[in-house]
C-alpha cells in the first residue's frame, strides 16, 4: 500500500494551518511516516513546531473514513476529518495552552 498520498494530505493541511495561524507546524522528522497501528486502519503522525516549542501533537486518521479516494489517485482529507483536525490543532496551539502533548483520532 502506498501511504505517501496520506502524508501529502496531512502536509497540505499543515501548510494551510501554517498560513492561516502563522505557525511553523511540520510532521516530526524523528518519527517514521506514517506511524501504522496493526490493530486498526489508522495512519498516525507526530506534529510539532519546526522551531522553538517542545510540544507534540499525535494525529491518527482512519484511512477508511478520514480520506476521500479520488479517481486521479489523490487522497485528500474528508471535510469532516479536516474540520476536526483543524479545530484540535487550533486549540492545542492556541495562546495560553501549555499542554506538552495531545492525541486526536478522526
Amino acid at each position: 500500500m502506498n501511504y505517501d498520498s496520506y502524508t501529502v494530505a496531512i502536509n497540505t493541511l499543515l501548510d494551510e494551518i501554517n498560513v492561516s495561524m502563522g505557525l511553523d507546524l511540520e510532521i516530526d522528522p524523528s518519527w517514521s511516516c506514517p506511524i501504522l497501528d496493526a490493530k486498526n486502519a489508522n495512519v498516525g503522525y507526530k506534529v510539532h513546531r519546526a522551531k522553538g516549542e517542545n510540544r507534540i501533537m499525535s494525529l491518527a486518521v482512519d484511512t477508511l473514513g478520514g480520506f476521500d479516494f479520488l479517481l486521479d489517485g489523490k487522497t485528500p482529507l474528508t471535510a469532516n476529518a479536516k474540520g476536526k483536525l483543524v479545530k484540535a490543532i487550533e486549540a492545542f496551539w492556541s495562546a495560553g495552552n501549555s499542554a506538552k502533548h495531545t492525541f486526536i483520532e478522526v
